[in-house]
């Protein structure tokens, strides 16, 4: 089920919230991609019902068009949860295994 946010009148905190997540997300991206996506603006967003394995979960659909042209990209927005590894592993980015101990020191 998609909520476009055109039935709607104005802007909404969702939307500034996808608009931080956009500009977070695009700072993570190579130089090449990142140059892509700035040629986007935020056009609209519809909030996204997830499926059976993702309930609970925030899950948005961005619509953005390219500037001076009707060119679309549709961009899945979607909360991520931490992983069920990461008891074992640590967190994403991190070398600390379960035991506090990084594996080049055993």
């Amino acid at each position: 089920m998609i909520e476009p946010c055109s039935t709607r009148s104005g802007p909404t905190a969702r939307d500034a919230r996808v608009r931080r997540l956009l500009g977070a997300y695009r700072d993570t991206l190579e130089f090449d991609r990142r140059v892509l996506l700035e040629k986007f603006e935020l056009y609209d967003v519809a909030v996204k019902v997830v499926g059976v394995g993702s309930v609970g979960t925030r899950c948005w659909i961005a619509l953005m068009m390219a500037r001076g042209s009707r060119d679309p990209l549709f961009l899945q927005i979607k909360e991520a949860d931490a992983s069920v590894l990461e008891p074992l592993l640590g967190a994403a980015g991190s070398l600390t295994t379960a035991s506090g101990s990084s594996p080049a020191s055993g």
